[in-house]
């Protein structure tokens, strides 16, 4: 308890210091305007789509009709679904994919070319909340349901200023120990071995 009140104190110390010099910096609409026309093309968000998946897995060990009775489970699931079916709960008793039992088979956002060609290719081609049909990768049997598409845009100007003043901090609090470091006069406690 006594260490941890110690390390309370020593951090609010801290940044009751740096608070004084870190809360002059900002960051001038200029300084934006600046940096995103130098990155331009650079501050991009990529085209991504939030999708979620029911699995029915396969092996390459099984046989052809394994697969095919595999195949046939798949299309059974992506019947309940068009019929009604809640995904999410499917997903979580059906699914062979940790996605399924953790977060009702959502993969949340994702790019190009992060998932299975076949299944980027379902997902960023079927239209929002339609089941897709069953599709199949090296993994297995996919039913896909895109929950939500985002077209490629720019990095939000927020986004750019609150990384610009990050920058400016770190550079501000650098200097302000370097100076700090050039002036200090270091004295050790008698008996202390400083090599």
């Amino acid at each position: 308890e006594e260490k941890m009140r110690k390390e309370i104190i020593t951090a609010t110390t801290i940044n009751k210091l740096l608070a004084s010099i870190t809360n002059a910096v900002t960051v001038s609409d200029e300084e934006i305007n600046r940096a995103m026309d130098e990155s331009k093309g650079t501050l991009q968000i990529p085209e991504n789509v939030r999708a979620r998946h029911i699995l029915v897995k396969t092996e390459t060990s099984d046989t052809d009709k394994m697969i095919a009775d595999k195949k046939n489970k798949a299309e059974d699931l992506r019947k309940k679904l068009v019929a009604g079916g809640d995904f999410a709960e499917l997903a979580k008793e059906k699914s062979d994919c940790p996605s399924g039992v953790r977060a009702g088979g959502d993969l949340g956002l994702f790019k190009r070319g992060q998932m299975l060609k076949p299944f980027e290719d379902a997902a960023f081609g079927q239209e929002v909340n339609a089941i897709g049909p069953v599709i199949q990768t090296s993994a297995g049997f996919h039913i896909v349901q895109v929950m939500e598409r985002n077209k490629a845009s720019e990095v939000p100007r927020a986004d750019v200023a609150k990384k610009l003043r990050e920058m400016k901090l770190a550079e501000t609090i650098n200097n302000y120990v370097m100076k700090l470091r050039s002036t200090a006069k270091v004295v050790y406690s008698p008996g202390t071995d400083v090599k």
